[in-house]
């Protein structure tokens, strides 16, 4: 699950996008508490591990393939939050996707593992709803 206290906001630039260069996600994460919030960033900036995107077919876009993440030691990476403290994330178009995508509708998902390297426990992969997604050529 989420670390107690996070808040994980997620919109579209715009939901009508022309190009997949076009495609811009941007993502709000932070502190909702009184309390500091720790969370991993090791694979934060990585577009291709952190969204899901899918035509409403459920068929998945299939992204471009992902940098190696930096191994994650249960330390390094570590972003802490002081109370009511967020910053801003952007994924584009084209550290997501490799290819053009065709005309049509699709659905975009934040998702985030939120599982500590080393811990046995359930998976702990929490997603975001689905934004929509229309690309007119």
């Amino acid at each position: 699950m989420l670390p107690a206290g996070l808040r994980v906001d997620v919109h579209m630039g715009t939901s009508l996008v022309q190009r997949h260069e076009d495609l811009r996600v941007l993502v709000s994460i932070g502190s909702q508490s009184g309390a500091t919030v720790r969370l991993s960033g090791v694979s934060l900036d990585i577009a291709q591990v952190m969204l899901a995107a899918q035509a409403p077919s459920s068929i998945p876009l299939r992204p471009g393939i992902p940098p190696v993440p930096t191994a994650d030691d249960g330390e390094a990476g570590r972003i802490v939050f002081k109370p009511v403290e967020s910053m801003m994330l952007e994924y584009a178009g084209p550290s997501y996707l490799a290819q053009p995508v065709g005309t049509g509708r699709y659905v975009v998902q934040f998702r985030y593992d939120s599982k500590e390297p080393g811990k046995a426990g359930a998976d702990e992969m929490r997603e975001r709803g689905w934004i929509d997604l229309e690309v007119k050529h």
